[in-house]
């Protein structure tokens, strides 16, 4: 039962590579093709379009690196929490003891 159904395939296979869409005499290189110039160019033209769009997209994620390269900068530059806290500590202590000091 198996073995039919792969060559009931098999022949289905051959079948579908015998048969040639209407319009298209074979693959002998004689083939007509109604209308496939206009096809081609439109298909063209449209990933010209593609293209430049790409073009673009490929622009502005350089520009984001660079802006974020900056952004990244900007923020390992800045003090931490524990830093912030350590100077605030050490003006109110300053300030604690310069009332003792103070005349």
């Amino acid at each position: 039962m198996a073995e039919s159904a792969k060559v009931f395939a098999l022949d289905a296979r051959r079948d579908a590579i015998q048969s040639v869409p209407p319009g298209l005499s074979g693959g002998d290189g004689g083939s007509t093709s109604d209308g496939m110039e206009a096809r081609v160019k439109v298909l063209e033209d449209k990933f010209d379009r593609i293209e430049s769009k790409l073009d673009g997209i490929s622009k502005d994620i350089g520009e984001l690196k660079v802006g974020l390269a900056h952004v990244r900068g900007k923020l390992y530059s800045m003090p931490s929490t524990i830093t912030l806290l350590g100077f605030v500590l050490a003006v109110l202590g300053i300030a604690g003891l310069a009332k003792y000091f103070a005349p």
